[in-house]
């Protein structure tokens, strides 16, 4: 068995109901025009992950590979277009594999300004918000003294070293994923500060192996 392509659909004006088929294990590629997208549902408990390789160079002129992280059951993720002269190969492919990816832990809590920010630190000033990465614990102490999002993300960031990143998603909600890979890579948020910036639900989910279950794709091409 080897890798299989993904038939590229077209979009119209009319639209387009989008077919899916099941992710190959051992890849996938499309033909690609340049306005090409790649569309990735995840229907698993895991979080899943694509790398699509770069035969050619970016606009920096450097050789790299995209990897898109595709979280536990969400509605789909959208990567693309490709510009032809960096990701299409000498087949006129672009060539996707999946890889082993990683835990993460995303919080509930919008915090969208440095003001929202600055308002939970005065409130849980001295309280402890711990982030278990990978069964370590990392605990990191609330300060009112840090009063915008960036300084936040640095202190925090600081706390947990190598073992994971903070960042906040495009929904404003603080999100720490994991270095590692695989079904070991896990993050789990806690302590007397969690549930007032992470919310009583934080939405956790384990890395996964390189085997794309439950993953399907498209490639849909605009004229």
């Amino acid at each position: 068995m080897a890798a299989s392509e993904i038939i590229v659909q077209s979009m119209t004006s009319a639209g387009l109901e989008v077919t899916y088929e099941a992710a190959n294990a051992l890849g996938n590629y499309f033909t690609n025009n340049g306005r090409t997208w790649l569309r990735v549902k995840n229907a698993d408990t895991k979080n899943h992950a694509v790398l699509i390789d770069s035969p050619g160079a970016c606009d920096q002129g450097f050789y790299h590979d995209v990897t898109v992280q595709v979280p536990a059951h969400t509605g789909s993720v959208d990567s693309g277009p490709f510009v032809s002269s960096r990701f299409t190969d000498s087949s006129g492919y672009v060539d996707i594999t999946y890889i082993a990816s990683v835990g993460s832990s995303t919080g509930t809590v919008t915090i969208a300004t440095d003001a929202a920010l600055a308002a939970l630190t005065l409130s849980e000033d001295t309280k402890v918000l711990t982030f278990t990465i990978d069964t370590v614990a990392k605990n990191y102490t609330i300060a009112q003294a840090i009063i915008t999002k960036a300084t936040f993300l640095t202190a925090l960031n600081a706390v947990l070293l190598t073992a994971g990143t903070a960042s906040f998603d495009t929904s404003n909600h603080l999100k720490v994923v994991s270095t590692t890979t695989g079904t070991s890579s896990t993050v789990v948020a806690s302590g007397t500060a969690s549930a007032a910036i992470m919310g009583a639900t934080p939405t956790e989910d384990t890395g996964a192996t390189a085997t794309p279950t439950s993953v399907t794709v498209a490639a849909i091409k605009f004229a």
